[in-house]
């Protein structure tokens, strides 16, 4: 199943496909550059906020995806009330005396090596390219968004490791920026097989290495431009007055 979460002792698949369609979609991850972003005005009508990994708490997302096991992660997470989405075989580990299936609004992908993206479709798994970011854009797609902006994605060591401070060993370091070039090479493929699709792939990410293959906007622009198409009510009408009560 493509998305699933555990009800009644039964794995149930989660009816999302397509259920975000009209929404632009901000996927953040926790790159140095986000530090310097207003991250509380990320929610908003006309979009869909989609939090990776460790940049929780500094975005508290609309849905939060870490491919990784819950330790690695702060532990409030896991009594948060938005939808967490792990990797579908972590659906039975047993973290701080509960099974994660059994813990609230948590949900499980399932992904696989060398999935295609395209086409789109309900039930299929999401691309696993060693790495949150490609499930996340995957699943951005698969809820509807064609407008995807990428947040805090630097896909670089070299000045710092994380907006939140943690600092890596020598080891970790460049295990990270091999890894960061793949996904570099990733998205250059994808920008253009996105957009023969319908995707369209903008950066907000100040100072990103991603800027040089796909077009790059300022955090406060996109909102900007979302927040634009969100229709003005001039007036409330009471329920009494509406044309579903006539």
């Amino acid at each position: 199943m493509a998305l699933w979460t555990r009800c009644n002792g039964k794995d149930e698949m989660v009816p999302w496909f397509g259920s975000m369609r009209g929404l632009d979609a901000f996927i953040c991850s926790n790159g140095p550059s986000i530090a310097g972003e207003k991250t509380a005005a990320l929610c908003g009508p006309g979009r869909v906020v989609i939090g990776l990994n460790n940049v929780y708490p500094r975005v508290r997302p609309d849905i939060w995806i870490g491919m990784d096991t819950p330790e690695c992660f702060p532990a409030s997470l896991l009594l948060e009330s938005f939808p967490k989405i792990w990797r579908g075989n972590y659906s039975p580990l047993f973290h701080d005396n509960a099974h994660l299936r059994d813990r609230p609004a948590c949900y499980f992908a399932d992904v696989a090596d060398k999935q295609m993206m395209f086409p789109i479709v309900a039930d299929q798994h999401f691309v696993w390219e060693r790495n949150t970011l490609a499930v996340a854009i995957h699943f951005a797609m698969w809820l509807g968004c064609h407008t995807i902006h990428l947040v805090g994605c630097d896909l670089d060591t070299r000045v710092r490791d994380y907006a939140d401070n943690t600092r890596l060993t020598k080891r970790e370091r460049k295990y990270n920026q091999h890894l960061y070039d793949e996904i570099f090479e990733w998205l250059r493929a994808l920008k253009s097989a996105g957009y023969n699709n319908g995707f369209k792939l903008v950066s907000c990410s100040t100072g990103s290495r991603i800027n040089t293959v796909m077009p790059y906007l300022p955090l406060v622009q996109a909102l900007a431009q979302c927040a634009s198409r969100v229709p003005v009510r001039r007036k409330i009408v009471h329920a009494l007055k509406s044309t579903a009560a006539t």
